[in-house]
């Protein structure tokens, strides 16, 4: 995204080149947040088919440091 906005000249301002870039990090920091959990989910679900229980604390763990890794 910020070579294709670089190419097409719109990071020619400074006030600009900042708010696309500040942009793109926070969207970053979004995918990254929403693609922990979501692993997290699949690995809890994954974990629960072969043993056939579930446990909550576990999962709770696992998707709280899976996201806070993630944000970090």
């Amino acid at each position: 995204r910020l070579s294709t906005a670089v190419n097409i000249g719109k990071m020619d301002s400074p006030i600009e080149k900042w708010n696309l870039i500040i942009g793109n990090l926070a969207l970053k920091q979004v995918q990254a947040t929403v693609v922990g959990f979501l692993a997290a989910v699949a690995a809890v679900i994954l974990g629960w088919i072969p043993e056939g229980k579930y446990s909550l604390d576990h999962s709770i763990l696992l998707c709280s440091s899976s996201v806070a890794t993630a944000f970090i």
